[in-house]
């Protein structure tokens, strides 16, 4: 008896610790239109509400479940004398209903105008219930015109 609550203790032990989880990197492009409203209180100041609409995510590799994922993101950002500060959400969900809403924080741009930052998953409705990860971003227009998210990163579900 007691080895059979040994092995119950162990077996239950495992589970609650994340021993079945999975762990993912994330490294890609989304492809989106932007919906931002720009307003330029200033020559060195500019308030922006930020909506992107993603259709598809293109990964560098396998990306796991996320990458059958599309949906919208959201926030507000401040360019002050060249400096973006801001966050926001986005809401994802694949085929199936299934939903994951992801934070981003912008707190830099590059030499080509694109906002860069970082971004973390803060949970998950179904197959990415216990999502969780980070990483970073850089989006932007691009020269082709195309409104580009490349992101680099891990998640894990549990």
């Amino acid at each position: 008896m007691r080895t059979i609550l040994m092995v119950s203790v162990a077996a239950t032990s495992l589970m609650t610790t994340g021993a079945w989880a999975q762990t993912y990197d994330t490294k890609g492009t989304w492809y989106g239109t932007p919906q931002n409203e720009v307003m330029a209180l200033s020559d060195s100041l500019i308030a922006i509400r930020a909506l992107t609409a993603y259709d598809r995510f293109e990964p560098a590799m396998d990306g796991g479940p996320v990458t059958g994922t599309s949906g919208k993101c959201f926030g507000s950002i401040v360019i002050d004398k060249g400096q973006p500060a801001g966050a926001g959400l986005c809401d994802l969900a694949d085929g199936d209903g299934d939903a994951v809403v992801t934070e981003w924080s912008a707190d830099g741009m590059t030499a080509e105008g694109r906002m860069t930052g970082s971004w973390r998953y803060v949970g998950g409705t179904g197959k990415f219930e216990g999502i969780t990860g980070s990483g970073t971003f850089n989006a932007g227009t691009g020269a082709d015109g195309n409104y580009t998210n490349m992101i680099d990163g891990s998640y894990t579900i549990n």
